[in-house]
């Protein structure tokens, strides 16, 4: 596993490598996509190799030889950082990121994590007494959307601007990924001492859903921010639900309910028709609308999507912008089953705004490579979303005549942060297609000119990584 997530991180950083100098050495002349791309080139893949070792314990001289390459990577992803980003915070955040990778496996073999997971089993039923355990989840469950409402009201909408421009993104999402694993623990064990899984072990879930994505997503108005990140939660969870009704002998009922609550999110997202239905079904046709509303770029994205003729009526300069960016990307993406060929294309003046973000898998890989690049680079993402499957509670290697392994925390984590990587840029590359609704987040390792995208899915292939090697820990003998 940790080979074939090596070749697909280093297919990643190649692709952005290729795409960081050409926006550099040609139009539009950016300086910082080859910097970021060098460093998600060379950093990144030190990450996942460090925080996939074996657990390491330093006094033993032979495993301290066999790992002098690697620590030679440390060294050197250490410091790349200083030479190609300077001093600054951006540079410390990298190599935070490369000391935290590089701790994982001492803490691993110290214990550490192993420590950390007994004490969590015994003190499970004191985090969640089973008397007041849904109003713990739901201080949980809405534990981040206060926090954003918190953040909005000291001035912090997006971002922070600290030298270099963070996305709140960087913290949000893993803090909400924790909660999510945690959460998928405790369904598989609640479930197991009751012999059944009941309406009371989903209800934490909607919470996280409600609290943790829709309330957010409508505080700081980022569409995105909900219907990119909960269909990743509801996939997980239809995995561990399904590996759950097998292991207790079950089948059908609540055991594929997630299942069909994630292929009704993905209708409204994905489809024309779920669009269409999603409009009716609230009564936000454009002739019933405020002026307020019809002013919405939210709004007025997923009226493109579904009823694109109206978007005339509508008369502003933002559905002017939607209407030209449509036509611009059926440009970009009829390019026939080989494309123009590398360094072949041109930004076109009417989204040179977001170039370099969410049109990237349109301008430079669809335009260039066309239909074959669009779908190869769509199977990397689909080999990132089979490894998260493949974490996913239940999922583990099943011992030699025994039962099913049990729910831990660090594998569903790992599931939930291979899935974030995977789900949301499959969605942006359909979206390049038309295919799927714009949210204006762009495909991870696709932000050629984003600090923050770069910092972001450095952090999930971490925990991915990390997760994924605690769960090798349990399979192993001891």
């Amino acid at each position: 596993p940790e080979a074939a997530g090596g070749a697909i991180e280093r297919l990643a950083a190649a692709l952005r490598l290729l795409l960081g100098w050409q926006t550099w050495a040609l139009p539009p002349f950016r300086d910082e996509t080859y910097s970021l791309a060098l460093l998600a080139y060379m950093i990144r893949p030190w990450v996942l190799l460090l925080a996939a070792m074996p657990p390491w314990r330093p006094e033993e001289r032979s495993e301290l030889r066999a790992r002098l390459p690697l620590l030679s990577g440390l060294v050197l992803a250490l410091f790349f950082p200083l030479a190609v980003a300077g001093f600054g915070l951006a540079a410390l955040a990298w190599m935070m990121l490369v000391l935290a990778a590089a701790a994982l496996p001492l803490l691993r073999g110290r214990g550490l994590f192993e420590r950390l997971a007994e004490r969590l089993d015994l003190a499970f039923d004191r985090l969640f007494p089973p008397a007041r355990e849904l109003w713990v989840w739901a201080a949980l469950g809405f534990f981040p959307g206060l926090l954003r409402l918190v953040l909005l009201a000291l001035g912090f909408r997006e971002s922070v601007q600290a030298g270099e421009r963070f996305a709140l993104t960087l913290l949000h999402i893993p803090l909400v990924l924790a909660i999510e694993a945690l959460y998928l623990v405790w369904m598989w064990r609640r479930a197991e001492e009751k012999g059944a899984l009941t309406r009371r072990e989903l209800w934490p879930a909607v919470m996280i859903l409600a609290g943790s994505w829709a309330l957010p997503a409508f505080v700081v108005s980022d569409l995105g921010l909900a219907l990119l990140n909960a269909p990743v939660f509801l996939l997980v969870l239809g995995i561990a639900t399904l590996a759950l009704g097998r292991e207790l002998g079950r089948r059908g009922g609540l055991y594929r309910a997630p299942w069909l609550v994630f292929a009704l999110a993905m209708l409204v997202l994905m489809l024309p028709l779920g669009a269409k239905l999603l409009i009716k079904a609230t009564d936000l046709a454009p002739e019933a609308l405020s002026q307020r509303l019809l002013s919405e770029r939210n709004y007025l994205r997923l009226l493109d999507f579904a009823y694109p003729q109206r978007l005339e009526e509508v008369a502003r300069t933002t559905s002017e912008e939607l209407m030209v960016m449509g036509e611009v990307l059926r440009s970009y993406t009829q390019s026939g089953l080989f494309g123009r060929g590398w360094l072949n294309t041109e930004i076109s003046p009417h989204i040179e705004g977001t170039a370099l973000r969410e049109h990237v898998p349109a301008i430079f890989v669809a335009s260039q490579w066309g239909l074959l690049g669009g779908i190869g680079l769509a199977l990397v993402f689909v080999l990132i979303g089979a490894g998260a499957a493949m974490a996913a509670p239940g999922s583990l290697e099943r011992p030699p005549g025994g039962p099913l392994r049990e729910a831990t925390v660090f594998p569903a984590l790992a599931a939930l942060a291979a899935a974030t990587l995977a789900l949301p840029s499959l969605h942006m590359l359909l979206a390049n297609y038309r295919l799927a609704i714009f949210t204006g987040k762009n495909a991870y390792l696709l932000g050629l000119d984003s600090t923050a995208d770069v910092l972001e899915a450095g952090l999930l292939v971490l925990l991915a990584a990390f997760g994924a090697a605690t769960a090798r820990d349990d399979q192993e003998p001891t």
